[in-house]
């Protein structure tokens, strides 16, 4: 009789994701979704500019549209009166933004397991893919595609 080899079990990867700040609030997007962490000058108005459109900022030589998450996560942005600003920059097929938060806090890597799920209501439903502890605060984990098209759909043409 011959015994089975039982493989070991599959060790998964753990999901690495960049930590920013919202108001008071922490957010994180996978690491592979960011395509570029760039100080740049305050976003440049925009005339019949709607929430969530901050404006244009220039970043290696192309005028994108910049965001602020802040609206569509229902979070006061603070006026901070500054010339520069964070910008993470997202990708959507051809179409590039640029998402400006408040703080960057860190990058981390967790356990796919540690992603526990949240009943939402509205449009953060769809955005916010659950939330994970980490060193005793709640980190909301966001969908970057879901991100992205919510941006994208105030104003459709836009986007490099």
């Amino acid at each position: 009789m011959t015994s089975a080899v039982v493989p070991p079990p599959v060790q998964e990867s753990p999901e690495e994701a960049l930590v920013f700040r919202l108001g008071e609030e922490r957010f994180a997007l996978a690491l592979t979704a960011v395509d570029e962490v760039a100080e740049c000058a305050w976003p440049h108005a925009v005339p019949a500019a709607v929430a969530p459109m901050l404006g244009v900022v220039a970043l290696g030589g192309a005028l994108l549209p910049a965001y602020s998450p802040h609206t569509l996560l229902g979070i006061d942005r603070r006026d901070t009166g500054g010339a520069q600003a964070i910008a993470l920059l997202l990708r959507r097929g051809d179409r590039r933004i640029a998402l400006v938060v408040d703080e960057l806090l860190d990058v981390i890597a967790f356990p796919r397991a540690a992603l526990r799920p949240v009943s939402l209501g509205g449009a953060e439903a769809q955005l916010v893919t659950g939330v994970i502890s980490r060193e005793g605060d709640i980190v909301a984990v966001l969908d970057a595609g879901s991100l992205v098209d919510a941006c994208l759909d105030c104003h459709p043409s836009e986007g490099s």
